[in-house]
């Protein structure tokens, strides 16, 4: 397999220097432009060309051409001739020699095309590094503060119209009391819920009042005591399960816990928090909604020995429920000012998939709110090898440093393997914490008496040494990655970027069945399927456009010849679709098993290989169809994309990892090379002469800086695959919320530049309503969309990223309409 996918790579290499041979070196019968004085209808096939090359022929040999070629009228033009011109030019066989060669090149250079183009990439750069200024902290600043007066404002407005006659007490939490015999209180079972596949149960208690909370401390447990159906006492202890609330929020009227099911309690006996066995089963089997049950606040095993108080970096290293005390640490101390910790790594490490189903929501809820802050990942493991075999966690757990805590949850196996990893990692034993009671023994700085650590009179509780005294006025980057296996966002189509992990499963074993249904659906995500819309998108409206700007051309034009060739530059484009967005499946594979797992080759619905065929496929069809039905010209734009395209995706260049150059890349192809490409490839079909229209030149400018603003908001869903595989993106390196506020704010001024052109243009240059109305309603749209957009969500963020692209395609047909 790995002989054949180099084999493939070396195929691939080829074709790139023998297409980019066949595009830039001169053949013996590639045809040049020459100016002549001729009409534009006066034109005729190649052997009329030779004959009046200007080669070697005289004035009156020209005028008896001129003679024949005058009665071709431009309706039989399309099947009389090879290949349609659309300026008063004629052909002639280019010979090899070098000077010719730079003269054509000159002219390249020199010509309209190439100015064009060397415009869109000047927008394309400047809207890039607008989108750059606009999210800088300054004017991320502004735009907050904005956004805050005005809320504040209309907050007050509404509870001024709102407020009641009769003012209502302040709701605040209150202490629950625990007056009974030891120190017990009561509580009610409410529900049962599990949770999503994981083998976990979530069991909700009532407190007696709804005020009521439990002041427990960071690492705290809730003790729990029932007597079974024989009368014997059972005790459990618990930390509470904080998921659902916000970040420092205090959970008031209800207790909830975690407790494994029945197939994995003999498994997580020695869980974080279990108890013994016996009370798990009295409370799965015995329990019912509406039972009591004695609590109170447990004894904390989390006590801090090291030596640099305050606590300033916090490592949690977790596994299976092990995870529940992180995620309560984890939003305590994250929001700023209520800690002295500058950043907080969590590793969470599971068997299987369904485990993370437990806080994965949670955990990627709090990263985005806290990405600068906090570093998460997400790692499959069997914990049958030291955990220093496993690359991920080497590079998610950092070395030690002065003023580092390191707190170890999960059973006892696992966390036995964690300390001896942290040792070698330098942490010593004094700086790391064991949410595990049966790891006591472990905490050689606290003094034992019979076997239970003595407790110190709180000041070394986390609650102390995670102190606010020295809490940082800002926040540094995190020192990992976030690597979250998603759930399936139910809202989004599964060809579009659902993950289902069932959905995929049966994908796969439908391919590996051999069915042709399967493996066609397979072959249909690996051409993502939005981008396809785009193009075809883009093809009719430039077509569409090409048509109503050249008089008589509908009425006049040969549909059968046109039409055939339609077909075929529409197969072309899609090609080149194909071999753009399948060459980056198959060397962003690791990346996309965390950013878009239901992608063919991520998910194993394709295998390498036959992605491999698809793209030289799709890579030689293409650029081959456009060489022998297109002019050169066009074949040259073509080859421009396909070039950029590649090398987007592929070593050495990758020009992915660098924000201006992906954004660059993208917004050339998409925004000008396509528009552009249709456009004269229309007029060239239909014998007309190429002019800039300010129909043409809007679109080119406008659709440049969208498909600018898609480049830079695409890497949005991708941000925790990006940062795990050490791809810079502005989305990695300003955040969620940054990146949305400055694409909205590039989007609305171009929206506003079309509004300002529709009015500002010469009267009837543009029809107003749809120019001036039309862009207006868009951008109605987009700020509402913004609005709805809740950062700290993948699902809302992906939603907002797909509403850009509906943006997207509404435009051209605008476009058809302006």
């Amino acid at each position: 397999m790995m002989h054949t996918t180099i084999m493939l790579r070396i195929a691939t290499i080829c074709a790139l220097l023998l297409s980019s041979a066949v595009a830039f070196s001169p053949g013996p019968r590639q045809l040049v432009h020459k100016t002549t004085h001729l009409r534009p209808e006066v034109v005729g096939n190649s052997r009329i060309y030779n004959t009046i090359s200007g080669r070697g022929t005289n004035t009156a040999l020209r005028a008896t051409a001129e003679s024949v070629l005058a009665p071709i009228t431009t309706s039989n033009l399309a099947v009389s001739i090879d290949k349609p011109l659309l300026t008063p030019v004629e052909y002639g066989y280019r010979s090899t020699s070098p000077t010719n060669i730079w003269r054509s090149f000159l002219a390249v250079l020199l010509s309209d095309v190439f100015k064009t183009a060397i415009v869109a990439f000047l927008i394309a750069a400047g809207v890039t590094l607008l989108s750059k200024c606009l999210t800088g902290k300054a004017a991320s600043s502004a735009l907050s503060n904005i956004y805050n007066n005005i809320s504040t404002k209309l907050k007050k407005f509404a509870a001024v119209i709102t407020k009641s006659s009769r003012a209502k007490p302040v709701d605040r939490p209150v202490p629950m009391p625990f007056e009974g015999d030891g120190g017990w209180g009561k509580c009610t079972l409410r529900s049962k819920k599990n949770v999503g596949t994981s083998p976990f149960t979530v069991y909700e208690f009532a407190l007696p009042k709804p005020e009521y909370n439990i002041p427990l401390a960071l690492g705290q447990q809730v003790d729990f005591c029932c007597l079974s159906s024989d009368d014997d006492i059972c005790m459990g202890s618990f930390y509470p399960y904080e998921v659902g609330n916000e970040s420092g929020s205090i959970q008031r009227g209800v207790l909830k816990i975690v407790v494994p099911d029945s197939e994995s309690v003999e498994k997580n006996a020695a869980q974080v928090g279990m108890g013994n066995s016996k009370f798990i089963e009295v409370l799965k089997d015995e329990m019912h909604t509406g039972d009591e049950i004695a609590i109170k606040p447990g004894k904390s095993f989390l006590q801090y020995n090291g030596k640099h108080v305050p606590v300033t970096d916090m490592v949690c290293v977790a596994s299976g429920l092990g995870i529940v005390p992180i995620v309560d640490q984890v939003k305590s101390i994250s929001p700023k000012g209520t800690s002295s910790v500058k950043t907080t790594s969590v590793v969470w490490i599971n068997e299987n998939r369904s485990d993370f189903d437990l806080a994965m929501d949670e955990l990627e809820k709090e990263y985005m709110k806290y990405s600068t802050k906090l570093a998460v990942s997400c790692i499959m493991d069997d914990l049958k090898k030291p955990l220093d075999k496993n690359r991920e966690v080497e590079e998610a757990v950092p070395y030690f440093n002065a003023g580092t805590m390191a707190v170890v949850s999960g059973p006892k196996r696992f966390a036995e393997t964690a300390k001896a990893y942290l040792n070698r990692k330098g942490y010593p034993d004094n700086c790391i914490l064991f949410a595990h009671d049966s790891l006591k023994s472990y905490e050689s700085g606290l003094p034992q008496v019979n076997g239970t650590a003595v407790q110190y009179s709180g000041t070394r509780t986390l609650d102390n040494v995670l102190t606010t005294t020295n809490a940082p006025t800002t926040p540094i980057l995190s020192i990992s990655s976030l690597s979250i296996p998603k759930k399936s966002p139910t809202s989004l189509n599964a060809v579009e970027g659902d993950f289902d992990p069932d959905a995929i499963k049966n994908s796969v074993s439908a391919v590996q069945s051999g069915s042709i249904k399967a493996r066609l659906r397979a072959l249909y995500k690996f051409t993502r399927p939005h981008t396809i819309r785009g193009t075809i998108l883009a093809s009719f409206a430039g077509t569409t456009r090409a048509l109503i700007d050249t008089p008589g051309a509908i009425a006049t034009a040969n549909w059968g010849a046109l039409l055939p060739r339609a077909f075929i530059g529409m197969i072309a484009l899609l090609l080149g679709n194909a071999f753009i967005v399948g060459i980056n499946q198959i060397f962003d594979k690791d990346i996309d098993v965390l950013n878009k797992p239901f992608l063919p080759v991520a998910s194993g619905e394709m295998s390498e290989r036959v992605a491999w065929f698809a793209v030289l496929f799709s890579g030689i069809v293409g650029p081959a169809i456009v060489y022998n039905f297109f002019p050169m010209m066009l074949f040259k734009l073509y080859m421009l994309g396909w070039t950029l395209g590649m090398v987007y995706s592929v070593p050495p260049l990758r020009t992915k990892r660098n924000p201006l150059a992906a954004g660059l890349t993208i917004a050339t192809v998409r925004g000008f090379l396509l528009n552009f490409g249709v456009y004269y490839a229309v007029k060239d079909a239909i014998g007309a002469p190429f002019g800039w229209s300010p129909k043409v030149s809007f679109i080119a400018r406008f659709m440049t800086a969208f498909a600018t603003v898609i480049a830079v908001t695409k890497d949005l869903p991708d941000i925790e695959g990006d940062k795990a595989y050490n791809i810079s993106t502005l989305a990695t390196k300003l955040g969620v919320s940054k990146i949305a506020n400055g694409a909205t704010v590039c989007l609305l001024l171009n929206y506003i530049h079309a509004i300002l052109t529709g009015v500002l243009s010469k009267a009837g240059t543009f029809n107003v309503i749809p120019m001036v109305g039309g862009h207006a309603a868009l951008a109605v749209m987009l700020l509402t969309r913004f609005k709805s957009l809740e950062p700290e969500k993948l699902a809302s963020i992906k939603t907002y990223y797909k509403h850009i692209w509906d943006l997207f395609y509404l435009e051209y047909f605008l476009y058809t309409l302006i």
